[in-house]
C-alpha cells in the first residue's frame, strides 16, 4: 500500500536551538507517511536559516525566508500556502516552537483520515497557564460563538489538519497580512460547514534554550508583556473590521 502524502507546514522565528529536535521527532513519528516539511523562517535573527540548510540535506525539509519580519500571523498564512503548493492531498499545520508532541500530531492525522474529516483541530491540554492566557483563550472562543453560533474548545489552536480541498476553500478569503489567521480559519470552517475532528493533545514548553516565547518577549509568567497586550488590542480591532 502506498504511503499517504502529507505536507507539514510551520512558521518559525529564532528557533535554532529547538527546531532540530522537533523536526527529527516529526520525521521519526511519521515514518509511515510520505511527508514534506515546509518551513517559513520569519527573518530570524539567530542561526535558524543555517539549521534549516543542514536539515534540508538529511530530511524532506523545504524552507523559505521572509525578507523582513512579518509576524506570526502572516507567516502562518504563508506556510499554509507553501504547503498547499506542494500538491499533497493532506496538510498538517503546526507552530515551529515544538510545543506539541509528534505522536499527538500523527494521531490527529490518523483520526482525521479514519473519519474522512475535512479539518482536524488539536485541542490543547493546558493546566499551568497564567490567568491572562486563560482569559485570552476564553475571548477567542467567545468571538467564534458570536460570529458562527458554534462552540469550540480551542478556537486558536495552531495544530490543524486539512484536506487539500478544504484548505483551498479556507485560503480563498484569508488576507496575507492577517494577524490571527487561525481564528479566522476556525470561523470559516464552521460557516462553510466543513466536517471537523477534535483531538485533545498535550501542550508542552517550547523547545530549545529559551522557554519564553520569542514572539511575546520575556514577560513575567503571571503578567502579559506590553507586546502581547498591543497584539491583542490590534487583533480585536482587525476582527471587528473584517
Amino acid at each position: 500500500m502506498p504511503k499517504a502524502q502529507l505536507s507539514i507546514c510551520m512558521p518559525i522565528y529564532n528557533e535554532s536551538s529547538g527546531i532540530r529536535e522537533f523536526i527529527s521527532e516529526i520525521v521519526d513519528e511519521f515514518d509511515t507517511f510520505d511527508i514534506a516539511i515546509c518551513v517559513v523562517d520569519d527573518n530570524s535573527s539567530d542561526d535558524s536559516l543555517e539549521v534549516l540548510r543542514e536539515l534540508n540535506k538529511i530530511y524532506p525539509v523545504r524552507y523559505i525566508k521572509n525578507d523582513r519580519n512579518l509576524g506570526h500571523g502572516p507567516s502562518t498564512v504563508e506556510a499554509l500556502r507553501f504547503a498547499y503548493a506542494e500538491g499533497t492531498p493532506y496538510v498538517l499545520a503546526v507552530d515551529g516552537d515544538g510545543q506539541f508532541h509528534a505522536r499527538d500530531m500523527r494521531q490527529l492525522v490518523e483520526k482525521c483520515l479514519e473519519s474522512h474529516s475535512q479539518v482536524g483541530l488539536g485541542i490543547r491540554i493546558r493546566s499551568n497557564e497564567p490567568l491572562y492566557r486563560k482569559y485570552a483563550s476564553w475571548v477567542t472562543r467567545f468571538l467564534i460563538r458570536i460570529k458562527t453560533k458554534n462552540k469550540t474548545l480551542d478556537a486558536n489552536t495552531p495544530l490543524r489538519f486539512y484536506s487539500r480541498e478544504s484548505l483551498e476553500i479556507l485560503l480563498k478569503d484569508l488576507d496575507t497580512h492577517n494577524p490571527i489567521p487561525n481564528l479566522f480559519i476556525t470561523s470559516s470552517v464552521y460557516r462553510q460547514r466543513l466536517t471537523v475532528e477534535n483531538l485533545h493533545v498535550h501542550f508542552r514548553e517550547r523547545r530549545g534554550n529559551e522557554a519564553a516565547s520569542t514572539s511575546w518577549g520575556n514577560s513575567l509568567w503571571r503578567f502579559p508583556s506590553k507586546r502581547f497586550i498591543k497584539f491583542c488590542v490590534n487583533s480585536i480591532v482587525y476582527w471587528i473590521k473584517n
